[in-house]
């Protein structure tokens, strides 16, 4: 019998519904074992058993980053901000103006071009639109083989990268470990 502990570990500023949770799951037996000890004692391994869930309640999405795919999707997530903005004005040449809209033409380009995929995770740049009928700059962050996707805005894209530059996910887990060890 296993326990999950969730943290939240952001809270959306454009989209006050995102929410980014580490979710961590101890299991003390079977083949997913968190924790495993070899058969004279002498040595003992933990495995990372976390996953991040971004998730939007207004749209009712759930988006889950295996502990496998975590860097990964880090490391992709910091290029695709830093290639947005390099690219804002031609991608969204209305941004900060009222009737603000996407450059098909540029998305286009910039998905053959520049798009990032691996490890079955696609992000691109999109229209972030916050069910009032405000628009700003976004990212779609999609898995290609679950059909899975979200919409984050830039503003809260940049936020969550921040975070993850001083966030270790595999120390928290440990630290989560040994606290429930002490139980």
């Amino acid at each position: 019998m296993g326990k999950t502990i969730e943290s939240i570990l952001y809270k959306g500023n454009v989209d006050k519904s995102l929410r980014v949770s580490y979710v961590f799951k101890l299991e003390l037996e079977g083949k997913f074992a968190s924790v495993s000890e070899s058969a004279d004692g002498s040595k003992i391994t933990t495995y990372p058993s976390y996953m991040i869930i971004l998730s939007s309640i207004n749209l009712n999405t759930r988006f889950i980053i295996g502990s496998t795919k975590y860097f990964t999707f880090v490391t992709m997530l910091e290029k695709t901000i830093k290639l947005i903005q390099e690219n804002l004005f031609v991608l969204f040449p209305n941004v900060g103006k009222e009737e603000f809209d996407m450059e098909d033409s540029a998305l286009g380009r910039f998905q053959k071009e520049k798009a990032l995929t691996s490890c079955d995770i696609t992000m691109i740049p999109t229209l972030y639109t916050d069910g009032s009928g405000g628009c700003s700059p976004g990212i779609n962050v999609s898995l290609n083989k679950k059909d899975s996707s979200i919409t984050i805005s830039l503003e809260d894209a940049i936020a969550i990268n921040q975070m993850f530059k001083t966030f270790d996910p595999n120390m928290y887990g440990f630290n989560i470990l040994s606290q429930l060890i002490r139980l």
